[in-house]
């Protein structure tokens, strides 16, 4: 059949979801030793019986992936003269102007556009 060579043919190449050899040979080896490195740092931290300086070890290694660090946020503060939006309802009006304006907007019924805010 001339013209037939390669492309996308229904039931050919790898099926999705499927796991490849080294994925499967991982997982093995988890499911025999029947238990996560996190979830064996987890259980001796909790032993009562374990050496007080080995449990607080284990405490801080598990904790990166229990407890995530946080990210430094940047607080702006705007000028006194910047205007300001107060609260939750203040956002609920101003977006209820700009629906109107916009929609206004698309009529081409409005020549000059002027947001009505307040000062805080």
């Amino acid at each position: 059949m001339p013209g037939k060579r390669g492309g996308k043919r229904p039931g050919a190449g790898r099926k999705k979801g499927s796991k490849n050899q080294k994925t499967r040979v991982f997982n093995a080896r988890i499911k025999a030793a029947d238990a996560l490195p996190l979830d064996y740092m987890l259980r001796v931290m909790r032993d009562s019986k374990a050496n007080k300086d080995r449990r607080d070890k284990m405490a801080i290694a598990a904790a990166p992936y229990i407890h995530p660090r946080l990210q430094a946020v940047e607080h702006i503060t705007p000028p006194p003269d910047q205007p300001t939006l107060g609260g939750s309802q203040d956002y609920l009006v101003l977006a209820r102007q700009v629906a109107v304006v916009l929609y206004m907007a698309d009529k081409k019924q409005v020549k000059n556009i002027t947001p009505q805010v307040t000062h805080g």
